[in-house]
């Protein structure tokens, strides 16, 4: 009984793990369809200027995805 428990708990863990590296695959651009690519800009223009995590394509440089971080360092 103890066996068929610990078994089916390494089971369900294994898929778990399985599932989290399937989500966490990168961004894809809409427009051309390549993988996106994370950098981390400073972005002058806003007041104050503040940091941000953005994802960008590679091949035609458009922003995928844009995260602000916070305030950017002087």
């Amino acid at each position: 009984m103890v066996d068929a428990i610990a078994g089916s708990a390494l089971v369900l863990t294994f898929g778990a793990v399985v599932a989290l590296l399937a989500l966490a695959r990168p961004a894809r651009c809409p427009r051309c369809g390549d993988r996106a690519v994370s950098a981390e800009e400073c972005e002058l223009a806003s007041v104050p200027p503040v940091v941000a995590y953005v994802e960008r394509c590679p091949r035609c440089w458009d922003v995928v995805a844009r995260r602000t971080v916070g305030a950017c360092p002087d």
